[in-house]
């Protein structure tokens, strides 16, 4: 009995070792994944850029600056010249908090009888990081206050506290709702894409219809075409009904035109429909295509920045993470639904995903054309 086990055993070891497709993935998928959540994970957040609006100009708000500086998270820009500034580069995602020392700051550190102020204005849009962000800024503040009074020679509380003023733009509450579901409805998304589109040449094949095809005068470009489209169907009404959901049952806003989310949802499932594809005329089994489609999809929600954000990977992942649609989509997403944002503030992040599509789609043609001849 042992014996016949033994020989089953080493003949599912020779066929998982043939299979030239799932074994790498198998192998060494889990454990570059758990290599890249370690490296993001565990650290504290980094690199969040903020900027520094010194409306005091004094020696005491310079040393402010230098303090927020000096601090390992933070990525600093000191050159702000206005409040409209400020809300500009928030609005275009290029910070994630500006902090504003008013005038007369210098003077009310050192009155007895008045209450320095700082104001911060947070990105609400990721209410993880603003939250993150807030609580740097109150630790700074307060060492910055204890280094002065033990520089000047004063007692610790001889002054108020510094009045911490926040202000969350998109999202006042710091709901985190308003993060997490933009960013779900776009894990949804994918998955729901590749699924269906992985399924579409395996289950021909299982079937045996695929060679009917491959006989019949149907051209290559137009068996693509009758895979996709109903793709594209099933993947467009799933998000309908979904953002229907996260609008309308949990109240997150969408701020940003409806038809421009539409149409770049659509441009994006184009894009991880060649993925589809490409693991659907590749796979021998609908098994095999679910497997891959899962294995795969461990990767995008890693270089997404769902888990984590993609600024908190070391510098390689973090520029690896460009190459994978999903991150730019929920970018898009958290700009178009809770920022407003148009057209022109998402282009880089299209143009990506279109770029990324153009070059799968290429890839999938290629593929297919290859296992019907």
């Amino acid at each position: 009995m042992f014996y016949r086990i033994l020989t089953l055993v080493y003949k599912e070891l020779i066929h998982f070792r043939r299979d030239r497709l799932l074994t790498p993935f198998i192998i060494f998928g889990p454990v570059f994944q758990l290599f890249m959540l370690a490296s993001a994970t565990g650290s504290e957040l980094r690199n969040l850029p903020v900027g520094i609006l010194d409306l005091d100009h004094s020696a005491m708000s310079r040393a402010v600056v230098q303090a927020f500086s000096n601090a390992s998270q933070l990525r600093v820009r000191a050159d702000l010249q206005s409040i409209e500034q400020a809300a500009y580069l928030i609005d275009d995602d290029q910070l994630d908090m500006v902090v504003v020392i008013p005038q007369g700051f210098a003077g009310d550190i050192l009155s007895l009888h008045r209450r320095p102020a700082v104001q911060l204005i947070l990105d609400g849009s990721n209410a993880l990081v603003a939250k993150t962000l807030e609580r740097i800024a109150q630790g700074i503040l307060a060492q910055f206050q204890r280094q002065q009074a033990k520089e000047l020679g004063l007692p610790a509380l001889s002054s108020a506290a510094i009045d911490l003023r926040a202000t969350a733009r998109f999202n006042q509450t710091l709901n985190m709702r308003y993060s997490t579901l933009p960013a779900q409805l776009g894990l949804i998304v994918y998955m729901v894409t590749m699924l269906v589109a992985s399924l579409g040449i395996t289950r021909e094949r299982e079937r045996g219809t695929m060679e009917q095809l491959a006989v019949t005068p149907i051209r290559r470009t137009e068996l693509l075409a009758g895979k996709a489209v109903p793709v594209l169907i099933i993947a467009l009404t799933d998000f309908m009904l979904m953002l229907l959901v996260v609008t309308r049952v949990y109240q997150v806003p969408m701020r940003g035109s409806l038809a421009l989310l539409l149409g770049l949802t659509t441009l994006y499932i184009g894009a991880e429909m060649g993925m589809g594809l490409i693991i659907s005329s590749m796979a021998r089994s609908q098994q095999q295509s679910l497997l891959l489609v899962f294995l795969i999809g461990v990767l995008n929600v890693a270089f997404s920045g769902y888990l984590v954000p993609t600024e908190n990977m070391p510098l390689l992942l973090n520029r690896l993470s460009y190459l994978f649609p999903l991150q730019h989509y929920m970018t898009i997403l958290r700009q178009v639904m809770l920022k407003g944002a148009a057209l022109a503030d998402v282009l880089p992040d299209t143009a990506a995903i279109f770029l990324l599509g153009t070059v799968i789609a290429g890839v999938a043609y290629s593929v297919v054309q290859r296992r019907l001849d």
